[in-house]
């Protein structure tokens, strides 16, 4: 009985910090031309009047928590209101869908949307610092289409916009 408990207390110390395996972060890296995406033409860069970061104060509420595995779900207006903020706004023939994203935790940077047919890649810019962790965050996208496919990557290559 004593070996089963201190076996217990040993694996609990070790797990101590460790993220349960559906809490791993990880980039889905973006099939593109050699060199950075920012240098492939076939995808092209979204604007940036159509994306809103997440307020940090939803980011475990309940919409961002249950994203399904696909990476983005259809949101209605006052939900992406109530992720974003009150400037939240979607054009006439747009939908807002909230969107997988993943950053450098310790890095400067900002996020841009290229799309490539109905492909979204979610690009974490950064210059010359790579992160030593990932972080899930999310965004929240104005599509006149509905996603196939949702990429996460980083890029060293600032965009234009």
């Amino acid at each position: 009985m004593k070996t089963s408990l201190l076996a217990v207390l040993i694996l609990s110390v070790l797990c101590i910090g460790a993220k349960p395996e559906s809490e791993q972060v990880m980039l889905r890296p973006v099939p593109h031309k050699g060199g950075d995406i920012a240098t492939d033409s076939d995808w092209v860069i979204m604007p940036k009047t159509d994306l809103y970061e997440v307020v940090s104060s939803q980011m475990n509420g309940w919409q961002v928590r249950d994203l399904p595995a696909s990476g983005f779900k259809e949101l209605t207006e006052s939900n992406a209101k109530h992720c974003t903020g009150h400037y939240y706004t979607c054009p006439s023939g747009k939908r807002p869908y909230l969107v997988r994203a993943v950053f450098g935790q310790g890095t400067f940077g900002n996020f841009r949307v290229e799309r490539r047919g109905n492909s979204l890649a979610v690009i974490w810019e950064t210059l010359l610092v790579t992160p030593r962790e990932l972080q899930n965050s999310a965004l929240v996208v104005n599509l006149d289409f509905t996603p196939d496919e949702i990429y996460n990557d980083l890029s060293q290559i600032p965009s234009k916009q």
